[in-house]
C-alpha cells in the first residue's frame, strides 16, 4: 500500500525576502536577488553574486535562528501542532557562520562558546527544544544534498508509520568558504 504525502505548510528565509511568499513573488516575477557584495570582509562576494539575507533572526547561531523562524513560519501556514512530529533537518555549513564571525573579530586563539553551535546536531537539537517536538530527530550534512537527505529520511519516517508527519529544515547562513 503507498501512502500519499502532502506538503502542508512552508517557510522561508532568503535573498527574496523573510518569508515563503517573498521568495514566491520574486521568482514569478523573474527578479534576481543576486547582487554584487561590496562588503570588504567578504572579497570573493565581489566576484560573485551573492544573496544577502537582512531577516531578522533570534539572538545566537544564525544557522539555528533562521532554521528557528522559517520552521516556525513552515507550521503556522500548516495548521499542525509540532508535538509527535519527525524533525530532519539538514545543513552544509552548520553554525561555521558563527564561528567564522568569531575566528575574523578575535584571531586563531579564541576559545568561545560559539564553537559548540557548528555541528548540525547542534541546530537539531534547538529546533526540537523551542519548538517543542517530541518525534524523532536526525541531522544530515551530506554537502548541497543535505535538506534532500532530511527529506528522503522522513518521507520514510512517515511511510513506515513511525510518525504522522516530519518537519523539514534545510539551514545554511553565508560564509566565505
Amino acid at each position: 500500500m503507498s501512502v500519499q504525502l502532502v506538503i502542508t505548510g512552508l517557510g522561508c528565509i532568503s535573498a527574496a525576502g523573510p518569508t515563503a511568499r517573498d521568495l514566491e513573488a520574486t521568482l514569478l516575477s523573474g527578479r534576481s536577488c543576486l547582487a554584487v557584495s561590496d562588503n570588504p570582509r567578504f572579497p570573493l562576494a565581489a566576484q560573485l553574486p551573492v544573496g544577502l539575507v537582512a531577516s531578522p533572526v533570534p539572538a545566537g547561531s544564525r544557522a539555528i535562528g533562521l532554521a528557528v523562524v522559517a520552521a516556525r513560519e513552515a507550521l503556522a501556514a500548516s495548521g499542525v501542532a509540532p508535538g509527535m512530529l519527525g524533525l530532519a533537518v539538514g545543513s552544509c555549513t552548520g553554525g561555521l557562520h558563527g564561528s567564522e564571525e568569531s575566528y575574523l573579530g578575535a584571531g586563531p586563539e579564541l576559545v568561545n562558546d560559539v564553537y559548540r553551535d557548528q555541528p548540525v546536531g547542534r541546530i537539531v537539537a534547538q529546533l526540537r527544544r523551542r519548538l517543542r517536538i517530541r518525534g524523532p530527530v536526525t541531522a544530515h550534512a551530506e554537502a548541497c544534498a543535505s535538506a534532500a537527505g532530511a527529506l528522503i529520511e522522513a518521507v520514510g519516517w512517515i511511510r513506515s508509520g513511525l510518525v504522522p508527519g516530519a518537519l523539514i529544515v534545510g539551514t545554511d547562513p553565508l560564509t566565505r568558504l
